[in-house]
C-alpha cells in the first residue's frame, strides 16, 4: 500500500459581506476611443465592468463571439510577418461568447466595417487551452481589436510579432515515487506546423518527436533533466528544463496565509516541493472529511466545468481557493497517486492532444463538437486502429467526448482528476 501522508491546518472562516460598487466606464469602451497599442511585443489589459455595445458595430455573432458589452484596441504593423494574439490571464470561467476579434479593414463612414473586414477572433469561451488567433499582418496596416463578451472579470492579452514559435507553456518539473507515469508537454503557439525533439540530459532522445513525452514505471535512472527543442521553417527554440526527481523521500508540505476574495471565496497558498500532487480535503469536526473539489481541472480551460480536489505543487507557493460557506473550516493536504498510472497516462495525453487539435484544426467550431480518434492521430506515434482499441489494464475502453469534455475511461473510478 502506498503511504499516505496527510498534513492538517486550521482555518476558521469569519466573513464580512462587501458591498458591490458601481463602475465607470473604460476609456475604451467606444470604437472611436480605442486604446492604442505600440510594438511588436505589446501586453495590454482590459475589463468589460462598465462598459456597453456599441450599437453601430455588429451586436450578435460574430464567429462564434457575441456579448452585451465591448472595448477596443488598434494597432498598426511595423513590417510584414506573423502576429499572434492570445491571452495570458484572465478569470477561471468566463461567460460563453467572449472573444477577441480582430479586424483588418477601415470602417465605413466611423459607423461599421465592411464585409469581409473580419480575419477572426481569439475564442476567450473555450474548451482549448490558452486561446490564440495568429495571422499575418501588412506592413504600415492598421488593426482593430475589438473584445465583446457578457464576463466583467480583467482579461490580460499578449500580441506578439515574430517569425518565431512562441513556448507559452513549458514543460513542468515532476517530483514522483519508483514506478510512477509522468507526461511532460510543451505548448508553442505561432505560425506552424512545428517540430519537436525532446532531450534527457542534453542528448536527444530516438523517435519522442511529438508535443508530449511520456514515460511509465519510472526508475531513478530516468530521473534527470529533460527538455524539448521546438523548431518551424523560420526558427529554432528550447524550451526550460524541467527537472524529474524519483524518490520515496516527501518533506511535508505546509499552508501559508488566508486571504479573503469576496465574501464567498478564500485563498490560501500551499508551500511544498515542486511537482508534487496532494488531495485537499476538508472538515467541520475533524472527523468526517470529504474532498475539497472545488478547484478547475484546468485554469485555463475556461468552459470547462469540471472541478477537483487535487493540486500540483510548482515554485514558491501553490495559491487555491477555498469555499466559504462556514463558520469554520480545517483543511488537510494528502498525497495523491491514482489508482492505475498507466490508465491516468493515457487520460493525460488524450486531454493534450484534443486541446493540440483544437488549437490546429478548430478553434472556432462549437465547444459541442464531438472529438474522433483520427482528429487526434497526428499528436500520437500510433495507428488509428491501435488508439481506438487501446484498453487499460483493468480492460476499460477510453471515449474521446466532446471538445470541452474529458476523456473518459469505461472502468469506473478510472477517472481522470489531475489538474492540467
Amino acid at each position: 500500500m502506498d503511504r499516505i501522508c496527510p498534513w492538517l491546518v486550521a482555518i476558521i472562516l469569519y466573513v464580512a459581506m462587501v458591498p458591490t460598487l458601481s463602475a465607470a466606464s473604460p476609456s475604451n469602451d467606444a470604437f472611436t476611443n480605442a486604446t492604442e497599442l505600440v510594438g511588436d511585443d505589446v501586453t495590454f489589459t482590459g475589463s468589460l465592468l462598465g462598459a456597453s455595445i456599441d450599437n453601430n458595430f455588429e451586436n450578435g455573432s460574430i464567429y462564434n463571439a457575441e456579448g452585451d458589452a465591448a472595448v477596443w484596441w488598434t494597432w498598426m504593423a511595423s513590417g510584414t510577418q506573423p502576429v499572434t494574439l492570445f491571452a495570458i490571464s484572465h478569470p477561471v470561467r468566463i461567460a460563453w461568447g467572449d472573444g477577441l476579434v480582430v479586424y483588418d479593414q477601415e470602417p465605413v463612414d466611423s459607423n461599421y466595417f465592411p464585409p469581409g473586414a473580419m480575419l477572426g477572433f481569439v475564442p476567450l469561451q473555450t474548451a482549448g487551452i490558452s486561446p490564440c488567433f495568429t495571422f499575418t499582418a501588412q506592413a504600415g496596416r492598421r488593426y482593430w481589436f475589438k473584445w465583446i463578451g457578457f464576463s466583467r472579470q480583467p482579461i490580460t492579452f499578449r500580441l506578439v510579432a515574430t517569425n518565431a514559435p512562441i513556448i507559452l507553456e513549458q514543460p513542468a518539473s515532476e517530483r514522483i515515487t519508483p514506478g510512477a507515469s509522468v507526461l511532460f508537454k510543451v505548448l508553442a503557439i505561432g505560425p506552424r506546423p512545428f517540430s519537436y525533439q525532446w532531450l534527457f540530459n542534453g542528448a536527444e532522445l530516438p523517435g519522442e518527436n511529438l508535443a508530449m513525452l511520456s514515460l511509465t514505471n519510472v526508475l531513478p535512472s530516468l530521473a534527470g533533466e529533460y527538455s524539448v527543442r521546438v523548431a518551424n521553417s523560420n526558427a529554432v527554440l528550447f524550451s526550460r528544463v524541467a527537472t524529474l526527481v524519483v524518490t520515496n523521500f516527501e518533506a511535508p508540505p505546509e499552508f501559508v496565509g488566508l486571504i479573503r476574495e469576496d465574501s464567498s471565496t478564500l485563498r490560501c497558498s500551499l508551500s511544498a516541493e515542486p511537482g508534487r500532487k496532494y488531495r485537499i480535503e476538508s472538515s467541520t469536526d475533524l472527523v468526517a472529511w470529504s474532498p475539497e473539489a472545488t478547484f478547475p481541472i484546468h485554469p485555463e480551460q475556461l468552459s470547462c466545468t469540471n472541478l477537483t480536489s487535487v493540486l500540483s505543487t510548482s515554485n514558491g507557493l501553490t495559491l487555491f481557493a477555498l469555499s466559504n460557506g462556514v463558520s469554520q473550516k480545517f483543511v488537510r493536504a494528502v498525497s495523491y497517486r491514482p489508482g492505475d498510472e498507466i490508465c491516468n497516462l493515457a487520460l493525460k495525453r488524450m486531454r493534450f492532444a484534443k486541446e493540440l487539435w483544437q488549437r490546429d484544426f478548430q478553434p472556432n467550431t462549437e465547444y459541442d463538437t464531438e472529438t474522433q480518434f483520427s482528429d487526434l492521430l497526428p499528436y500520437y506515434n500510433m495507428t488509428l486502429v491501435d488508439l481506438a482499441s487501446w484498453k487499460c489494464p483493468a480492460g476499460g475502453y477510453i471515449s474521446v467526448g466532446r471538445r470541452r469534455d474529458l476523456p473518459q475511461c469505461s472502468v469506473h473510478g478510472n477517472s481522470l482528476e489531475e489538474p492540467r
